[in-house]
């Protein structure tokens, strides 16, 4: 692997993610909140009596809602706390990484004192308070013993308040099986609408299902696109995640690098190390890279021009059905360039296929060649059939030549 590779990247993709919502018949669903006093609210009574009477005093407090829809000031028991039953909760043997990417703690949370003042606010609704606790029940800290349930109730009452952090991490809970039944679809879901807030952390959580294939099929492309997006906003996860699943050998990745590299996006410009990685992928035929290997010699990026080693990229990515390569190659031979001997019958032959293949450029080529008689009988009608086909889909060039015909006189006959 090269030295000193850069591990920033751009936002080439965006992640496709559901609406944001908060219907009580969504997944992980089935509580039922107490509003018995509870081990944790008696940690500091007197404290928690004169705090909330301090907060009463200056606002009137808002009662907050609760996941089954019962308006409660009181925090969860854990003995009320019933797991989902639903069938798209039932538990998935995938295997996952548990430790790639945890939330941190909350470290605003660090002693009984600040817990229980920390406690106070969550119980009048404050989102980011809610967490802290679930954060400490998580983790079973602060002379609070680990109690998962509890913990995925309160990052309930955040993610219902449409707090990103919550929803991670009640996604977390689902992916990894903690308090409730591990669920990857259901993980998707609550990640899907913390990346509808663009959180960091939950294009990275998507990614490595997507990596991982738990609960969708495994994408690799859909992966480095979650990656790179989070990475752009400065996650060093998504980038160590990004330089894993490369060094894993995954060509997608590779050939994901190496148009980094080639384009300048998210890592300094370097046609060296596009080349180096997209060889890579190459070798294990992926046929983007090839294609782009083709293109690099076609233009002499980081190696001298060479039409004729471009050819044999094109050709071994053409006959795969690729309409651009094969596109490249009519040019190739039409112009004959740079030891390439011009040949219009092949030409034609690879216009025509990537016409097929939905190239407005091949039909516009097509087009000149029938204009100017390149290989073919000079017929000013066929030409204008195949310059009205591009011109319909905006292609300018393929529009002018048509106008010009049009001008001359040349009419196409409506075909009855």
């Amino acid at each position: 692997m090269p030295s000193q590779v850069s591990r920033r990247m751009v936002d080439v993709a965006r992640t496709p993610s559901s609406a944001t919502t908060t219907k009580d018949n969504n997944l992980v669903r089935n509580l039922d909140l107490s509003s018995t006093k509870t081990a944790d609210q008696e940690v500091d009574s007197t404290k928690f009596k004169e705090q909330i009477s301090v907060h009463n005093a200056r606002n009137q407090p808002n009662t907050i809602q609760t996941p089954n829809g019962n308006n409660s000031s009181q925090p969860p028991s854990s003995n009320s706390f019933q797991p989902p039953n639903s069938d798209i909760l039932q538990t998935h043997q995938v295997p996952h990484n548990d430790n790639l990417l945890h939330p941190p703690v909350d470290s605003t949370v660090v002693t009984m004192q600040e817990f229980t003042s920390t406690h106070a606010l969550a119980c009048l609704g404050d989102k980011d308070a809610q967490v802290a606790v679930g954060d400490v029940y998580r983790d079973g800290r602060d002379g609070v013993q680990r109690d998962f349930q509890r913990a995925m109730s309160w990052y309930l009452m955040a993610a219902d308040q449409d707090d990103a952090v919550g929803q991670c991490r009640v996604g977390d809970f689902c992916r990894d099986g903690h308090g409730v039944s591990q669920n990857y679809k259901a993980a998707m879901e609550w990640f899907n609408r913390a990346a509808h807030q663009d959180h960091p952390p939950a294009h990275v959580s998507i990614g490595l299902l997507y990596l991982n294939g738990q609960g969708v099929s495994q994408n690799i492309v859909r992966a480095m696109n979650c990656f790179q997006r989070a990475a752009a906003q400065g996650c060093s996860d998504a980038e160590d995640c990004i330089w894993k699943t490369v060094e894993q050998g995954h060509s997608d990745a590779q050939n994901h690098v190496g148009q980094a590299y080639r384009y300048g996006l998210g890592l300094p410009q370097d046609f060296n190390q596009a080349m180096y990685w997209l060889l890579k992928a190459s070798n294990q035929g992926h046929f983007t890279a090839q294609r782009s290997i083709g293109e690099m010699y076609h233009y002499g990026q980081g190696v001298p021009k060479d039409y004729l080693k471009s050819l044999q990229w094109y050709t071994k990515v053409a006959e795969r059905g690729n309409d651009e390569a094969s596109y490249y190659l009519g040019e190739l031979y039409e112009k004959g360039r740079g030891g390439v001997i011009v040949d219009y019958s092949l030409a034609m032959k690879w216009y025509h296929k990537a016409s097929s293949q939905g190239s407005y450029d091949a039909q516009y080529r097509i087009g000149r060649m029938y204009m100017m008689g390149l290989g073919v009988t000079k017929d000013g009608l066929k030409a204008m059939e195949w310059f009205l086909q591009a011109a319909n889909h905006g292609h300018s060039d393929a529009q002018k030549f048509y106008s010009h015909l049009y001008a001359r006189g040349y009419r196409i006959k409506n075909k009855t």
